[in-house]
């Protein structure tokens, strides 16, 4: 035999539960949303490390100018252009979470590593390579990190 409850204390019980379902609910998504979250400084932190790897990795490119333009290495395109390419694509998708920099910045970045393209392309002596690739490379750290 069952004991008999009121419909009032049912609906009463109905509304209890489903309260705390409701707040348990909102607390577990509230927590589970902000430790899955980046923050400001992560997302910071995370393009200063991808403009300071790029940086480096057009200043890599001089050993590989070097060695394409003395024939002893990778070609042209391999060791340099591709690379480029690459490095390119990388920073641009930094550029585009560096919400700070401005539309002149952003111009500036493309045109210092348009600079090392038209460089490697246009066959300049190694040190020429050498100058423009740093100066490329001091542009993305400074814009970047």
């Amino acid at each position: 035999m069952g004991l008999y409850t009121s419909p009032q204390t049912r609906r009463r019980r109905i509304l209890v539960a489903a309260a705390l379902g409701l707040l348990l609910g909102g607390t577990l998504g509230f927590t589970l949303g902000r430790m899955s979250s980046t923050t400001t400084a992560e997302q910071l932190a995370s393009v200063r490390r991808q403009g300071t790897g790029a940086a480096t990795r057009i200043e890599a490119l001089t050993i590989e100018y070097e060695q394409a333009a003395a024939a002893s290495g990778e070609t042209l395109q391999g060791g340099v252009l591709d690379p480029l390419t690459s490095i390119r694509r990388d920073t641009l998708l930094a550029v585009q979470r560096a919400l700070w920099l401005k539309a002149e910045d952003r111009d500036a970045l493309d045109t210092a590593l348009s600079n090392v393209e038209a460089a490697a392309k246009a066959g300049v002596t190694p040190d020429e390579f050498a100058t423009v690739a740093t100066a490329s490379a001091a542009t993305v750290r400074a814009m970047l990190s």
